[in-house]
């Protein structure tokens, strides 16, 4: 297994003092698709830049952690991925400071911040836009197996950590092998027929992966799928993936797709 560890870089040397200011952190898990098929479309400028701004958005407090994933035909391997976390001190807290300590200390720790959110956000555009080639997985997509990962990595979310999960993806699984869809080849026809299947496939989920819904209950999904919005079926997929979410525990009004 290939693991790549591009974002593990260590800021605990930092010399704020004072006590957390945000009142919860954020926990946060990325999946890129790098199937053949998602790579033929060019991504929109203002798409990349939603996704290198996601440190400075849920990056900024002391604890915040990211973790992104590609997204292949062995998804649940992990084989590539980066691992970002704000190992800032808590943000400076003025009761008992005199006011030009607060204030000179609020600077340098707003200085700190935003070094490490400019950092963490490279580390993501080189990500998004990396040629993680992988020949022998690279034909196949592997979604579902995303949410083995995301129940995985959420597992240790701190209790009040928001959990959010990105998808950059057309989101058309695509496997072999019995009891698994190939959307490339036979996408969902309708609105039930997409219900129908998800309802079918998540029991064999539950089954067949660790998956702990309690992990991603309370997780919101966002899913950035636009540039491949045209592809016939793209309705009924999405209509799966609401289900599909349903049933592992994320609601249909926490999964809205860009």
């Amino acid at each position: 297994m290939l693991l790549v560890l591009l974002g593990a870089r260590c800021y605990a040397d930092a010399t704020v003092p004072g006590s957390a200011a945000c009142t919860h952190g954020n926990h946060v898990v990325l999946f890129v698709d790098q199937s053949t098929s998602t790579r033929q479309v060019s991504l929109p400028a203002e798409l990349r830049d939603s996704l290198t701004n996601i440190p400075e958005r849920y990056l900024s407090c002391s604890g915040d952690q990211l973790h992104a994933f590609v997204i292949h035909g062995r998804t649940r391997g992990k084989a590539v991925r980066i691992d970002l976390s704000n190992l800032l001190p808590p943000m400076p807290h003025p009761e008992g400071r005199s006011r030009s300590d607060y204030v000179a200390d609020s600077v340098e720790y707003a200085k700190k911040a935003a070094e490490f959110t400019g950092w963490a956000s490279e580390q993501i555009s080189t990500f998004v836009a990396g040629e993680h080639s992988m020949p022998i997985v690279d034909n196949r997509t592997d979604l579902l197996g995303t949410l083995e990962v995301a129940s995985d990595e959420l597992a240790n979310a701190p209790p009040n950590a928001e959990k959010r999960i990105f998808y950059l993806s057309d989101m058309f699984e695509s496997m072999y092998g019995a009891g698994r869809r190939d959307f490339d080849m036979n996408p969902p026809t309708s609105l039930q027929v997409a219900a129908d299947w998800a309802r079918q496939d998540s029991a064999a989920v539950l089954t067949n992966m660790r998956i702990n819904p309690d992990h991603l209950r309370g997780a919101s999904v966002r899913i950035y799928s636009r540039p491949w919005g045209n592809r016939e079926g793209s309705e009924y997929v999405r209509e799966y993936w609401h289900v599909m979410f349903s049933l592992v525990g994320i609601p249909r009004e926490r999964v809205q797709f860009y």
